[in-house]
């Protein structure tokens, strides 16, 4: 039973140490692009990959300098990566395709 609390909070804590670099990238990246045609965001996917590579080697940093160095570099990196906005769009779902047959009843042809 412990473990699983122990799992769920230290999911909490990741979770909301990328929310809040998130935020900050977002921040930093609406001040820089303001004369643009859409408004951007950050890829919140891109984020995620990103933070589950280097968040680990950030905490574990002893050096504070240092520490703060790579925070600001995991935010550089999130700030390259943002996906547009686009107003009013809107793009239906296509009806997915049944198969033929059940995974487990395919001939081996």
């Amino acid at each position: 039973m412990d473990n699983i609390r122990q799992d769920f909070y230290a999911a909490m804590v990741i979770t909301n140490l990328a929310s809040d670099m998130i935020y900050e990238a977002q921040v930093e990246a609406e001040q820089k692009g303001k004369n643009n045609k859409h408004r951007y965001k950050i890829n919140v996917n891109h984020a995620i990959g990103v933070l589950k590579d280097y968040m680990i080697l950030t905490l574990c940093e002893e050096d504070d300098t240092k520490r703060i160095a790579m925070f600001d570099e995991i935010i550089q990196m999130l700030k390259r990566r943002v996906i547009p906005i686009r107003p009013d769009r809107s793009l239906p779902r296509g009806i997915p395709r049944k198969a033929k047959f059940h995974h487990n009843q395919k001939s081996n042809c």
